[in-house]
Parts: structure tokens; sequence; C-alpha cells
């Protein structure tokens, strides 16, 4: 398994929350613009996006993991990325079609 993965899944699942205090916390990390947030997330996973965003990283789509890794490369990192423009959902479509045929 490819180590960008479980980066990528650990710095975005974890720590689990384990009350709902620590959930909404969670959310507002996700869902609140945070300069700070998204110049890590640019530092760690910016270079990745960018490959998946290629097609590059289409084989991770073959695991599980791998395809929730690739979902958020193409669907969240590029909101941290690109906040406050259009980039920031270019890889939409290509994300959702992902979901989609996971969840078939």
């Amino acid at each position: 398994m490819d180590e960008r993965i479980e980066s990528l899944l650990r710095f975005w699942f974890e720590p689990q929350p384990r009350s709902r205090e620590e959930l909404e916390q969670q959310f507002r990390r996700w869902f609140f613009a945070d300069s700070a947030l998204d110049a890590e997330i640019a530092a760690r996973f910016g270079e990745t996006a960018r490959l998946a965003a290629r097609g590059e990283l289409d084989a991770w789509a073959d695991s599980a993991r791998g395809r929730l890794a690739l979902i958020l490369l193409l669907d969240q990192v590029p909101r941290h990325l690109h906040r406050g423009t259009a980039e920031a959902f270019a890889q939409d479509a290509k994300a959702l079609a992902l979901s989609t045929e996971g969840c078939e």
C-alpha cells in the first residue's frame, strides 16, 4: 500500500471523535476557512493532489482505502488548496464518479 494513502487518511480522520463535542470540533476543522490548515494541507498533500488531478494516481481506486484517499485528493483537498476559486471544484465530477462507482 502506498504510504501517501495512509498518511492522508490518518491526517483526515484521526483522531476519531469520541464525543459529540469532538465531532463538532472535527467538522469545524474541515468546513470552516482556516489559512493555517490550508497551508498545512498544501505543504503535505498539494503535490499528491496535483498527481491525482492529472490521473497519475487512478490505480489507487483499485482498493477501498486508496479510492477514499483519491476522492479526498480530488474533492476536499482542492477546497483547501484553491479556496475561493473555481479550481477548488475542478475535480468534482471525477470525485463523484469514483464515489458512485465505489458504492455500486
